[in-house]
């Protein structure tokens, strides 16, 4: 009964330096984040929202008239004031949890030949629970996934006797994973998995014909 409610303020901004212009960018980032959460502590005093923080730089590059592009960044990300089960009272919470994560991505696009294009991209995360109950504190949340993925895509289209037909081969790969991860409950370990993908397709000028094969491998 009465009134409910939760308020907060998420500040964002960011710089971006071209030190050669359209081609080289250096830029950085600070931006939060809320979640309104639900539940009530002991005190039946309800919750302020979850905050999280983001600091990420890194930089972009468009080089050799497009034929290159990409870019790589850095970022830490901190999310506080978690609600979390409290040990000392069942069937209330506590919001005092912290959660840590911290990364780099890289992305690319090439054409390093005529009708050759690639695309990568990687990104790595290291995360874990900095503040929580004993049974995850210190251990990668189980909603933060793989701490490496990557995938790649390569693509040709003919120009010559086959003009108009299209090749792309690529996959992506996961690194394993923890759907469960407790120092009571132990561990349950996805592993890491590779999916193979290709295409093949043809392009008119009023139409386009296409056929995809995932997960050639199995």
């Amino acid at each position: 009964s009465g009134s409910y409610d939760q308020t907060a303020l998420a500040p964002k901004f960011g710089i971006i330096f071209q030190p050669v212009k359209d081609k080289i960018s250096v830029f950085g980032i600070y931006q939060s984040g809320f979640t309104n959460v639900t539940g009530q502590n002991v005190q039946k005093e309800s919750f302020k929202p979850e905050q999280a923080t983001q600091l990420e730089g890194g930089i972009k590059l468009n080089l050799l008239g497009d034929l290159l592009s990409g870019s790589v960044s850095y970022y830490d990300i901190l999310v506080k004031d978690v609600v979390r089960p409290d040990v000392n009272n069942a069937g209330f919470s506590i919001q005092n949890g912290e959660q840590s994560s911290k990364g780099y991505e890289l992305e690319l696009t090439a054409f390093p030949a005529k009708g050759l294009n690639l695309i990568l991209g990687y990104a790595h995360n290291d995360s874990k629970m900095t503040k929580s109950t004993a049974d995850v504190e210190g251990l990668r949340p189980v909603t933060a996934g793989p701490a490496d993925m990557l995938n790649l895509w390569a693509a040709y289209q003919f120009s010559n006797r086959l003009r108009g037909v299209s090749l792309g081969f690529g996959g992506n790969y996961a690194s394993e994973s923890y759907p469960v991860n407790s120092n009571v409950d132990g561990k349950f370990i996805l592993p890491s998995y590779t999916l193979l993908n290709a295409s093949l397709g043809y392009d008119h000028a009023s139409f386009r014909i296409s056929t995809k094969l995932n997960n050639i491998s199995n």
